[in-house]
This record gives structure tokens, C-alpha cells and sequence, in this order.
């Protein structure tokens, strides 16, 4: 499968750019994150993206392109077949996922 990491890059860009913070549901349990939780938590990613590269999964036949990486922590890969992220780890080179899949916000869960 061809995926073009170019515009992959811009495309993670532009969404940590224009994330909108999610409306607290009144059904929801417990307290909504300020919004700074976000901001400052994406401001820091920003410093985290990387040039997308390809990766193969530790368990399977899952290939991801990696977007961003907090070195020793966690990484965030975008997974094409699927059109979304997933919160992981890098071993070796290989990617390991945490089952922690949405949109370009699940990196600031590490």
C-alpha cells in the first residue's frame, strides 16, 4: 500500500493545530479536563512529531506510519487501514499498541 507520508505530516499538523477541545457531556461521570490540559499537552507534542516513517507491529501484521514519539515513553502511529491513531510503544523498531485508538489527541494519554 502507497500512503503519502508528506501529506501525512501536514495532515497531523494541521490537526494538532486546530483540535477543538471536546464539550463536557452532562451524562459524563466526574470532572471535564480544563482545556489547558490540552493546549499545554499539545504544545508539547508539537516538540514530539517526527518525520512520518513506516513500522511493523510487535504482534501481527499491522503496519503503521509513526507520527510522533516521546523517546522511552510512547510513541503515536497512524494506522492507514483504519484512519486513526494508536497510542503505543517502539521496541526494536516495532511498534506495540496499547489498544488506545482515536483521534490525534490519544498521544496526550501517555
Amino acid at each position: 500500500m502507497t500512503f503519502d507520508l508528506n501529506a501525512l505530516s501536514e495532515r497531523v499538523r494541521v490537526e494538532v493545530d486546530t483540535y477543538e477541545v471536546p464539550l463536557h457531556s452532562p451524562d459524563a461521570l466526574g470532572s471535564p479536563l480544563p482545556p489547558e490540559w490540552f493546549t499545554d499537552g499539545f504544545a508539547e507534542m508539537r516538540d514530539l512529531l517526527v518525520e512520518p516513517y513506516r513500522a511493523e507491529a510487535l504482534d501481527g501484521p499491522l503496519k503503521v506510519i509513526i507520527v510522533a514519539e516521546d523517546p522511552g515513553h510512547a510513541a503515536l502511529a497512524f494506522d492507514p487501514a483504519n484512519d486513526d491513531y494508536i497510542l503505543g510503544a517502539l521496541q526494536d523498531g516495532r511498534f506495540g499498541g496499547w489498544n488506545v485508538r482515536g483521534d490525534v489527541a490519544c498521544f496526550l494519554s501517555r
